[in-house]
């Protein structure tokens, strides 16, 4: 069962569409600046309907432990989502991702709005000395039927490529692909880091997940195969 028709709801719709054992639950909040208190009341009337006999699998975000967001209400949100799912579910999977890429019209993905700034010719505002790890929507296809398979039925994991990309470097591919550049305004970087612990995910990696690309060239691979067709 599906919950949800955003990005990952659509990635794993024909997978897990008629599967009655296990509740992909793709319905979260999905801006991470959401201030209304009524769009996180919404994913928990969601929540409080779902089968506490089936398994579920909840997506939650690498960005808990950046320390410089770890006080705005969707950083709290998805702690306290975490936990009562742990509490609730004795088959669960809480999936923790990074900036994920695919085709979405969400504005508030970090890529849309900077491939938005970019076509409008717009000044970006861009962090000194930040980065972030990027993840291919392909790529969420292809790992969460594979950690069903093989993990516990408890588990909670960050999931997250060791391809950490310093943002103004990231801005300088994205304008080398879509063949347009605008200016960077550079600003001081808020004190916090984002450092994933992701470890677990590393051994699966080592082992080798059929089907994942190779990381070299990860972060230009993923922008031309949805940025191009933009320029």
């Amino acid at each position: 069962m599906i919950l949800g028709n955003g990005l990952l709801a659509s990635a794993l719709f024909s997978r897990y569409e008629k599967d009655e054992t296990v509740v992909i639950f793709a319905a979260g909040v999905s801006n991470s600046r959401e201030t209304r208190h009524s769009e996180y009341k919404r994913e928990v009337d969601i929540y409080n309907n779902i089968d506490r006999s089936k398994h579920v699998v909840y997506f939650s975000t690498c960005s808990i432990h950046d320390s410089s967001v770890r006080d705005t209400l969707y950083i709290k949100h998805k702690l306290i989502m975490e936990e009562s799912i742990r509490r609730d579910f004795k088959c669960h999977s809480i999936i923790r991702l990074p900036t994920l890429v695919g085709n979405t019209k969400n504005p508030f993905t970090l890529i849309n709005f900077f491939k938005h700034k970019i076509l409008s010719g717009k000044t970006i505002q861009a962090y000194e000395d930040c980065g972030r790890n990027l993840m291919d929507i392909d790529d969420v296809k292809v790992i969460v039927p594979y950690l069903l398979e093989n993990t516990e039925d408890q588990v909670t994991m960050d999931v997250a490529y060791p391809n950490k990309q310093d943002v103004i470097e990231m801005l300088h591919i994205m304008f080398d692909v879509m063949g347009k550049q605008v200016e960077i305004e550079v600003v001081e970087s808020p004190v916090g880091d984002c450092i994933i612990p992701n470890s677990e995910f590393m051994k699966l990696l080592d082992k080798g997940i059929p089907g994942l690309p190779p990381l070299s060239n990860y972060t230009r691979r993923v922008f031309e195969k949805y940025l191009m067709e933009e320029t």
